[in-house]
């Protein structure tokens, strides 16, 4: 767990680390956003596209270490995915600032093929940990009371993050134009699956 924690902190310093070595590079108006031809369409300032992320990189990862403190408890596995999932988030957030930093400097980086392989990676990790909570030591949800319940809507939310995971990966082999769109239904349809279920096992735990 100490070790995970450090993880956490050292992510966050590096992230300010690379605004502070990379801001007097940066244009006054820093691109932020790319549409599907790759073409920038939306800047933001220096200082936000600089300090943004690293601030709030900084404050995710204090809610998280409070979560884990007075939340989670003693409870050590619970605690040690959740360290997982929250250097997850952070990595995923600090590759995102890097891009845009590099980009900002002027390196030319394909924005949407980074996005698309981080991302799956991302969805990879989650339904990696959310299998070791499943599968070592269930949690209950406010809504859930038996495990055989819990075990159900995990087994759903495995199985779509590593649906989204996968197929963001193939996704880049696509043409530019259709990776965006291709993406947005996944995580989009995934999203409202896992919803579905997640109702309908409320839905069934409350009649019983």
């Amino acid at each position: 767990m100490l070790l995970l924690r450090k993880v956490s902190v050292y992510l966050c310093l590096f992230s300010l680390c690379m605004s502070v070595a990379l801001y007097p590079l940066l244009p006054s108006h820093v691109a932020t956003h790319w549409n599907i031809h790759g073409t920038a369409d939306e800047y933001t300032t220096k200082i936000m596209a600089g300090f943004l992320i690293p601030v709030l990189m900084v404050f995710l990862f204090k809610v998280s270490d409070f979560t884990m403190r007075y939340i989670y408890g003693t409870s050590k596995r619970n605690c040690t995915v959740h360290a997982i999932v929250t250097n997850t988030v952070l990595s995923f957030l600090l590759f995102i600032h890097v891009l845009i930093l590099l980009i900002g400097t002027g390196i030319f980086i394909d924005f949407h093929m980074c996005l698309l392989a981080a991302a799956g990676a991302f969805f990879l990790v989650l339904s990696w940990c959310f299998a070791k909570i499943q599968t070592r030591e269930p949690v209950t949800a406010p809504f859930v009371s038996t495990e055989t319940v819990f075990q159900k809507m995990q087994m759903h939310t495995v199985r779509t993050f590593r649906f989204i995971g996968f197929g963001l990966l193939i996704s880049l082999i696509l043409p530019q134009q259709w990776q965006v769109h291709t993406a947005i239904c996944m995580i989009g349809f995934g999203g409202i699956f896992i919803i579905i279920m997640t109702l309908y096992y409320y839905t069934i735990e409350s009649r019983n």
